[in-house]
């Protein structure tokens, strides 16, 4: 029974595809995601909050990625700003970044 269910499944894929009636899919559509364009800041001054050093350049939140300072997502300024609130006097205490100098080797 099962031998013939299986035949007669072929014997109509062939019969479709013979007719006409088989249209192939579509090619697949190359989708290329952009380039990895990240710019590089560096702050005037930075700190370390727990997590990783943040830092402010231009007055934009930076932090120590890879080896590189880059703009803060928003999972990384939730969470200093929430360290701030119990921090509000870190500006004053900040290091003062000089560039070529790594965070850690303070």
């Amino acid at each position: 029974m099962k031998r013939a269910a299986l035949l007669l499944a072929g014997l109509m894929a062939v019969a479709v595809t013979e007719t006409g009636c088989y249209t192939p899919p579509p090619p697949g559509v190359a989708v290329q995601a952009p380039g990895a364009a990240y710019v590089s800041y560096t702050p005037e001054y930075y700190t370390w909050d727990g997590n990783e050093y943040v830092g402010v350049a231009g007055g934009q939140y930076v932090y120590w990625n890879a080896g590189v300072w880059v703009a803060a997502p928003p999972v990384v300024l939730g969470r200093f700003h929430g360290w701030e609130r119990y921090h509000p006097a870190w500006r004053r205490e900040a290091i003062r970044y000089h560039r070529g100098e790594r965070p850690w080797h303070r």
